[in-house]
């Protein structure tokens, strides 16, 4: 499973939502000769970052449809991925020979998310209430 951490930051009446996640990596399943609960954590895994892998992909190739909604993590780190963000990748890897295949899995990974472009912009937030009463008024 992932491990996910949110904030928000507000600095002199500008806030910044921060988000963590700690991804695990993925699980040869075969590999790690797994069973019963921990062979369905790894699937779940395993799906979760492919989902986000996709996602990455539609954005590196600028789909006019992102699947988001293909899974919760994606749903999650939306606002982070792509336009109007900015997005820090950590990868940690191993040196041992027999873990190769899954650091380069991580590295592959790592290259493939520094490709997405995007501009950042910035958000104002919006007074809903304000709004409101300005359309009541406008009727």
């Amino acid at each position: 499973p992932h491990a996910v951490l949110g904030a928000v930051l507000t600095v002199r009446g500008r806030s910044s939502r921060w988000i963590f996640v700690d991804l695990a990596g993925s699980e040869r399943v075969k590999k790690s000769d797994v069973d019963g609960v921990r062979m369905m954590e790894a699937m779940a895994t395993n799906a979760s970052l492919s989902a986000l892998q996709r996602v990455i992909q539609a954005l590196v190739r600028r789909d006019a449809h992102v699947p988001y909604r293909d899974h919760r993590l994606t749903m999650l780190l939306r606002q982070s991925l792509g336009v109007g963000a900015r997005t820090a990748v950590v990868v940690t890897v191993s040196q041992a020979a027999q873990h190769w295949e899954e650091t380069r899995s991580s590295v592959r990974f790592a290259r493939e998310y520094h490709k997405v472009t995007g501009t950042v912009s910035r958000r104002e937030e919006v007074d809903v209430e304000g709004l409101r009463a300005a359309l009541e008024r406008a009727e």
